[in-house]
């Protein structure tokens, strides 16, 4: 077939062939990628699809469980639970009162006597005694007030009132602050 008169010069013959074969190659590849684009798009819808069916399912298996849910338990649990954390934090911040009347004791000196004694426990933790006393002169009284100051658990020493005794002495009244936890067991 070479004897075929031809009136293409062969130099185009040639740039034809190329780019037909050229765009051959590039529109199967394009058709490849758009099938294989097609194929996963299908694919994510079907798998969209069995997704919505799972959490369908799902759904269904938390509405049935919420039928059996007991609230009134539920919450009673849930008030016993507060009821609990409360009691901890009460244990926890326990008052040892027999510690602080032992601390009362050995700061006291043997000349007063305290006849009245009120203490409470302060909201930032510090615990305020109140006590009313007796004895038989400025001078214990001044001695007393010293063994306060100088305890490093009693941050505050006050005195609000001296008056004549009936008896004789003077008797006071008198405002102790020990520290924050001092009398807290761990």
């Amino acid at each position: 077939m070479s004897d075929e008169i031809s009136l293409i010069p062969g130099e185009y013959k040639g740039k034809k062939r190329i780019i037909s074969t050229l765009i051959s190659k590039w529109s199967v590849l394009v058709i490849i990628l758009i099938m294989l684009s097609l194929l996963i798009y299908g694919g994510l819808i079907f798998y969209k699809k069995e997704l919505e069916k799972d959490l369908s399912s799902f759904q269904d298996v938390v509405d049935e469980l919420n039928k059996k849910r007991d609230k009134d338990f539920e919450e009673r649990a849930m008030s016993l639970d507060g009821a609990l954390k409360d009691l901890k934090v009460i244990l926890k911040n326990h008052v040892y009162w027999s510690d602080l009347f032992s601390k009362l004791e050995t700061l006291t000196v043997p000349e007063v006597v305290f006849l009245e004694f009120d203490s409470a426990l302060e909201k930032d933790g510090s615990i305020k005694t109140e006590l009313k006393g007796q004895t038989a002169g400025y001078t214990y009284l001044a001695k007393q007030i010293r063994s306060f100051e100088q305890e490093q658990v009693i941050s505050g020493v006050e005195i609000e009132k001296i008056s004549l005794g009936t008896e004789g002495g003077i008797e006071f009244n008198m405002t102790v602050i020990f520290e924050k936890d001092v009398l807290l067991k761990e």
